[in-house]
């Protein structure tokens, strides 16, 4: 009881002191008052002063409200290109160009991975030989408007070079700069043996290198690298071989004109002309040429700058360039390839306008003339070659001369492997591996198998040629023709059909194979609402995969009912991929292994 008295009494005694320490006495109470006030008046000014700083700096630099426009530029170009934006910008004050640049050699995957993605920029360069890729996928924008431009005149430029950006007939792209092939030669040894302006035709050709062998005159009459497959194509441009077929869906390697070059090519080798070296085999090519290991050398007009860096003093006289020699005398010159690079707007791109606008600009010949001083990269424009940093180069006369006979080569995607397998073939016959007949043979069956795709999807499109098809509307104005495959039984019907009737009424669903690709850009596998005339598509499309186990979209439940409307059941992706292989093995009786694949079900 004591003990818990004295706990109250304590308890009680601390918290009176608590409640007295607690108490504020008012002087202390209006000595913080008026700090805090003070404090308050003193802080205000300078917090409007810090907001009002603010305010004026956001508005000295007001937001840029200029157009953005998206510019990839690949290689060395990229970097010196922007030395000319400036002015551009200047003019069109409106638009602000980003460039962005790309290696060579990561530049065309870069380029299909942004189209996959859907982050294409606006404009970009682009090698003359990967056009007929991206146009096959739909990638690039029509730049035809541009041809008829008072500033892109199509007659300025080489006929030659301006085909390559022509496939199927629509201008996909401008020609920015251009490069190709000529003879490099020892002018002091060319003109030993007879010739001081280089041979004009084979025969000359075949004369010098005779000459050079038999005298001396060289260790070799002439370096061409086996794993080059330009030398080869050169030489059969100027036989006029097509390479391909007119349609490009074979090789046209075994027929005359190409089978003349190709054993043309062969004897350099065969009469002891030219060393049967690759490029990895050759030491040093400008010391090599400068000590007279041989006499010429197929190349390009990067190399009229890498022989004046890289010759010693006293050979720079001793060094000239010609066109190609003509297969005969009948002809100025041979024919070589149209190389190079070219200005394309891709499809997507939501600034097209100003994207024009730079292509126009670029395609200035003042403009093009600067490009040259800053990169060396040749103009695209004949006019623009009469600048006399230009017109007054001995070593590019001949590359002005041969602009006016080179050819674009096959419009073809699967060109690049078709070309690794010239330069194979021809090291095989070359380095005496294989016969050239034998070699031709190869070379034709490897480029057929390349082009088995390309036939497989013309044969079964053909239709889209119909122009008075109602039926396909839909495969005229959004599909390519990589995206249809009808049967020609289909094709047949549908030119009597109506709208998007066709799929639905006449013809069988595992006739129609349209791949998703041809909708799933345009929102069609999203959701998105069909048009009528393209029901009939769609309904091949949702009924080919119905039973897979993609799941159908609202667009393919609101198309696609339980069973088709002919009563059968939609054939799943399964069963379709062994009608497939059914039809590839039998091609002719396709209609009969469908109806009894159904009627089995």
């Amino acid at each position: 009881m004591k003990a818990e008295g004295r706990r109250q009494k304590a308890e009680g005694g601390e918290n009176q002191k608590a409640e007295t320490g607690n108490q504020k006495c008012p002087s202390d109470l209006s000595r913080r008052f008026l700090v805090s006030g003070f404090w308050f008046l003193v802080s205000t000014p300078l917090l409007l002063s810090a907001f009002c700083f603010l305010i004026l700096q956001c508005s000295a630099h007001p937001r840029d409200q200029r157009e953005h426009l998206e510019f990839w530029a690949l290689g060395s170009e990229g970097e010196l290109v922007a030395k000319l934006i400036p002015e551009f910008e200047r003019r069109n004050p409106a638009i602000h160009v980003v460039i962005q640049q790309i290696p060579w050699n990561a530049a065309h995957e870069k380029l299909l991975t942004a189209y996959v993605g859907e982050a294409t920029p606006d404009v970009s360069l682009m090698g003359n030989t990967w056009m007929p890729e991206f146009v096959a996928i739909r990638a690039l924008d029509d730049l035809g408007a541009l041809a008829a431009s008072p500033t892109v005149k199509q007659d300025d430029y080489f006929p030659g070079v301006w085909a390559t950006n022509v496939v199927g007939g629509t201008l996909y792209g401008i020609p920015w700069y251009v490069d190709t092939r000529v003879l490099f030669y020892r002018s002091d040894i060319l003109a030993a043996v007879g010739f001081p302006h280089g041979p004009r035709t084979w025969a000359e050709w075949r004369q010098a290198m005779t000459r050079i062998h038999e005298q001396g005159r060289c260790k070799w009459a002439i370096l061409i690298p086996t794993n080059e497959y330009e030398p080869m194509t050169v030489l059969a441009l100027s036989a006029h071989s097509t390479l391909l077929t007119p349609d490009g869906t074979r090789g046209a390697f075994a027929q005359p004109q190409f089978a003349d070059a190709f054993n043309f090519y062969v004897s350099f080798f065969s009469n002891g002309f030219a060393p049967k070296v690759s490029n990895s085999q050759i030491a040093n090519l400008y010391q090599q040429f400068a000590q007279g290991d041989f006499a010429m050398y197929i190349t390009g007009p990067w190399n009229v700058g890498e022989f004046r860096r890289r010759l010693p003093p006293e050979m720079q006289d001793k060094w000239a360039t010609a066109p190609l020699p003509a297969h005969d005398a009948g002809e100025p010159t041979g024919i070589s390839m149209a190389g190079g690079g070219s200005l394309v707007v891709f499809r997507a791109s939501k600034h097209k306008a100003a994207a024009r606008k730079l292509i126009e600009f670029l395609s200035e010949p003042a403009q093009q003339v600067r490009f040259y001083e800053l990169t060396g990269d040749l103009p695209a424009r004949r006019s623009a070659w009469l600048s006399p940093v230009l017109a007054n180069d001995t070593r590019f006369l001949a590359f002005r001369v041969q602009f006016e006979r080179v050819a674009p080569l096959p419009k073809v995607p699967e060109w690049e492997q078709i070309a690794t397998a010239i330069y194979d073939r021809g090291e095989a016959a070359a380095r005496g591996t294989v016969t050239p007949s034998v070699a031709l043979t190869q070379l034709d069956a490897r480029a057929d198998e390349l082009l088995e795709k390309r036939r497989w999807m013309l044969t079964r499109s053909h239709g889209l040629s119909v122009a008075r098809s109602r039926g396909g509307d839909f495969a005229h104005t959004q599909m390519g023709v990589a995206d249809a495959a009808l049967t020609p039984r289909a094709w047949r019907i549908l030119t009597g059909s109506r709208g998007g009737d066709f799929a639905h009424t006449q013809i069988e669903v595992a006739d129609a194979a349209l791949t998703p690709r041809a909708f799933s850009p345009r929102g069609f596998l999203r959701g998105e609402k069909v048009p009528k005339a393209d029901e009939g598509g769609a309904y091949a499309v949702c009924a080919i995969y119905r039973r897979s186990e993609i799941a159908p979209s609202s667009a393919c439940r609101h198309l696609l009912p339980r069973k088709n409307p002919r009563g059968r059941r939609a054939l799943d992706v399964r069963e379709w991929q062994e009608v497939q292989h059914r039809e590839t093995a039998q091609p002719r009786d396709r209609a009969t292994a469908i109806r009894d694949r159904e009627t089995a079900q």
